[in-house]
């Protein structure tokens, strides 16, 4: 992942079947503890994988570790959460 690169996806593999969902998000840590989340897309429900498509500059906005997970809200009210996933955001050129 690239600081500041509009031209990256994020895909979530929550590995169930969440056909009954009625949204989904990622939420994630920044480097310095803030959080937050992204809207998501549901892209395929029987297999439960969502994504979310970087849309500005300042949606990754500093280097270091993030951590990631999914949030699906269900039509019955219920609320489920994914597995938490570390991606390593770093600056243009950097190793």
């Amino acid at each position: 992942m690239i600081v500041g690169s509009t031209d990256q996806k994020f895909t979530v593999d929550v590995m169930k079947d969440i056909s009954s969902a009625q949204s989904a998000e990622i939420k994630f840590i920044k480097p310095d503890n803030t959080n937050g989340y992204f809207s998501a897309t549901i892209v395929d429900d029987v297999n439960g994988i969502i994504e979310y498509a970087v849309q500005n500059v300042s949606d990754i906005d500093m280097a270091g570790d993030w951590i990631f997970w999914a949030k699906i809200s269900y039509t019955d009210g219920s609320v489920g959460y994914g597995e938490p996933f570390v991606v390593t955001a770093k600056n243009q050129g950097q190793l």
